[in-house]
């Protein structure tokens, strides 16, 4: 079968920057990059889902690697520093390789890694992923199709090969279309046939596609509405991109990227489980805005200094790079603290069998110090012989109240 590979002309050079926000993301590439204001498109999504983004865009039209690496208008960008994301987009000639006249892909590896020590030198946290570009397609019958996903394996095969002699990602763009294309070739999402730009629907999904590999979240139920969209369209190319991008993301390599993410669970008025959702980290730390910390996994903490608001933060390590997130856990009370006479513990310090004595409890719960919940359970004995040596919280429940002491294990 012969093959054929789309290639771009040349284009005026675009630039898009807005207010400082909190992620910066930093796109590097050309009209495919730029085009129908997919960079725009893409910032509102995140600011509209709660994730605050300034994106800046380095594309001059007809472009590719071996223009970047000597241009000096990006390396100026590099020298800015403080890039949480860069995004590349290798030129269609080096997205095609060999197989399509293009560049050899060792060739465009050299010219990645000039990039990449740029990038790192000046940015040394930067999460860096590949742009997997889509071709364009040349009709709408099945030998159009069949040839479309052929370039598309290409593409495919040597984008991930750059993603995998770096170690780095990949956002599956050309995944997306291609899907879309062989469910519904009715949906155009170029400007025409033998055109390789996106038009506004295709230039929506690009957006939606880095919004999911980026945070690592669903695109679907964002508002932002582009023109010639309407929302039951939007929401279709949301849900498209966060399958493609989400329903296995070693694919692409995103489980490399370093983020931080965590929920909780309020038990009771002041007792709260949170469940950390990081990913590619070597190491955390829990602080709970009350002069508690932790470095469990996935604590459990009491809040008993008083009620209120707390911010709390779960920060991850990788590599010396820290990444914070903060939410807040409303307390709205303080169980009852009180020690009644008839209540008592022994032996301590205890090395097997910790017994109640006095009032029957209904239940207990033995907490570190750190807040994390260990052991539940019911009766006037406790076994604590499992337990390492130190000092632990004892919550003894009744139907009224909740008495709390310490113990020591030995």
């Amino acid at each position: 079968m012969k093959h054929f590979f789309l290639l771009l002309s040349v284009i005026v050079f675009s630039t898009i920057t807005s207010a400082a926000q909190d992620t910066k993301v930093l796109f590097v590439g050309n009209s495919l990059t730029f085009w129908s204001n997919m960079p725009n498109t893409f910032e509102d999504i995140c600011n509209d889902l709660g994730n605050p983004t300034e994106v800046s865009v380095h594309a001059p039209g007809g472009t590719g690697l071996v223009d970047h690496v000597s241009n000096p208008e990006l390396y100026n960008l590099f020298r800015q520093g403080g890039w949480d994301y860069v995004v590349i987009q290798p030129g269609t000639g080096e997205s095609g390789g060999p197989q399509y006249g293009g560049t050899p892909i060792d060739t465009s590896l050299g010219r990645i890694h000039q990039l990449l020590d740029s990038i790192y030198r000046y940015s040394p946290c930067a999460q860096v992923m590949f742009y997997e570009i889509s071709n364009g397609v040349t009709g709408d019958e099945q030998a159009n199709i069949d040839q479309y996903n052929a370039s598309m394996e290409v593409i495919r095969n040597n984008i991930s090969t750059f993603a995998g002699e770096t170690n780095l990602s990949m956002a599956p763009v050309g995944e997306a279309f291609k899907s879309s294309w062989n469910n519904n070739p009715s949906l155009m999402l170029w400007g025409s046939f033998y055109d390789v730009h996106p038009n506004s629907k295709g230039a929506y999904l690009i957006a939606c596609v880095f919004y999911a590999s980026i945070f690592q979240k669903n695109s679907f139920g964002s508002s932002v509405v582009t023109s010639y969209l309407n929302l039951e369209e939007a929401q279709y190319f949301q849900q498209l991109a966060d399958s493609v991008v989400l329903t296995d993301k070693s694919v692409w390599g995103l489980d490399k990227i370093h983020i931080t993410n965590f929920r909780f669970e309020q038990n009771s008025d002041s007792e709260y489980q949170f469940v950390n959702f990081s990913q590619s980290y070597d190491s955390l730390k829990w602080d709970f805005g009350d002069g508690s910390i932790s470095y469990e996994e996935n604590p459990v903490h009491i809040f008993d200094a008083s009620a209120g608001i707390y911010d709390v933060v779960l920060n991850t390590w990788k590599e010396g790079c820290l990444i914070s997130k903060t939410m807040e856990a409303v307390v709205t009370s303080i169980p009852p603290v009180e020690k009644s006479e008839p209540l008592t513990v022994y032996p301590i310090p205890c090395e097997n069998t910790l017994f109640i004595k006095g009032k029957q409890a209904k239940s207990y719960a033995v907490y570190t110090p750190t807040g994390q919940l260990i052991m539940r359970g019911k009766g006037k004995h406790i076994e604590v012989s499992t337990l390492k040596k130190g000092v632990y919280h004892l919550w003894l429940s009744d139907d009224k109240q909740t008495y709390r002491t310490s113990f020591v294990k030995e």
